[in-house]
């Protein structure tokens, strides 16, 4: 593997990721309010927030629906500049200008190999959303019956990744 593309681990809690001579690693906890409301923001305009695992529905057809919701949404950029943070810096040091310097970093990536890893790091935010739905979704289930899909979806639901049953 090159130098300027790994990820490994810093320690038990840390993972760095290494791109184009930039390291980061993610951000896990010890964020602050404007950071949690700046990331609710994206995922919010994304319709990830709202994302739940329909009846009958596969987890591979849900976590392909997350992955169309995000891409579509135009914040899955945005979202790594969120999760990511410089190597160096204490969460608290996160700012709105340093998740959207992030996200043009990671956009201008061109190396296969550089692109591959930012597709695995698309995934890893993707399943923690694919885990907080199924979870959600098998609370769901037990406390209210099951998730169904709307069977006439609204303009704001095709937006949001919910399709009509009739397809």
């Amino acid at each position: 593997m090159a130098p300027f593309l790994s990820m490994k681990k810093k320690n038990e809690t840390q993972e760095v990721i290494s791109l184009g001579g930039r390291r980061f690693f993610r951000l896990t906890k010890g964020s602050t309010v404007e950071h949690d409301l700046w990331l609710m923001k994206r995922t919010t305009a994304s319709g990830l927030i709202d994302a739940k695992m329909w009846s009958g529905e596969t987890p591979e057809s849900y976590a392909q629906r997350l992955l169309s919701m995000a891409i579509e949404g135009g914040v899955v950029l945005e979202m790594l500049g969120g999760l990511l943070l410089p190597e160096g810096l204490l969460p608290e040091e996160w700012t709105p200008q340093m998740g959207e310097e992030t996200a043009r970093f990671l956009g201008a990536i061109t190396d296969d190999r550089e692109k591959s890893l930012v597709n695995q790091l698309v995934l890893s935010i993707l399943i923690d959303f694919f885990a907080i739905g199924l979870l959600s979704s098998a609370r769901s289930r037990s406390s209210f019956g099951n998730e169904e899909k709307p069977a006439n979806p609204t303009s704001d639901d095709t937006a949001n990744g919910v399709e009509s049953s009739a397809h």
